[in-house]
């Protein structure tokens, strides 16, 4: 009975991983004219549930990071990155981050970040959008930036 428990467990990770993320296509405006835009962790793996959003350059933009894990271990945060930036570079470098500055290390590389969220919670971060372009953002909890990314695509 433990070893079917184990391979059904098994099995619904490997869906949840093979599931295709969802894309946020730009959305009508709040009324105040800002760009809203949600992310969420997929259950309590090191994924968002969106790992494309695409925002007109130059509006202003809102990112909310709701942390819907459950386990403690998944605090999570979105940091967006500057063009061209290597993520695996910058992951490594957030690796060596501390704890007091919420795992966001010191980088001119960073346009934007919200705070670290723990489970329950939400952050949130305002930025303008950058010029036309592909922007990477991550997590930058330890480890966490290795799957849990994604690209903001910039446009005219």
């Amino acid at each position: 009975m433990k070893n079917l428990l184990y391979i059904l467990a098994i099995i619904t990770s490997l869906s949840a991983l093979s599931c295709s993320s969802q894309s946020a296509e730009i959305p009508e405006p709040g009324p105040d004219g800002v760009y809203q835009y949600f992310l969420r962790p997929v259950g309590n793996l090191m994924r968002y549930d969106t790992e494309s959003i695409t925002v007109k350059a130059g509006t202003q933009v809102r990112v909310f990071l709701e942390n819907t894990s459950e386990s403690d271990a998944m605090q999570h945060n979105f940091v967006l990155l500057a063009k061209g930036t290597d993520y695996k570079v910058f992951g490594r470098l957030a690796n060596k981050a501390s704890e007091e500055s919420g795992y966001i290390p010191e980088s001119n590389d960073i346009l934007a970040h919200t705070a670290l969220s723990k489970p329950g919670g939400t952050v949130m971060v305002q930025f303008t959008a950058p010029p036309p372009g592909e922007y990477p953002y991550l997590c930058t909890f330890p480890g966490h930036w290795a799957s849990m990314r994604g690209t903001l695509t910039s446009v005219n």
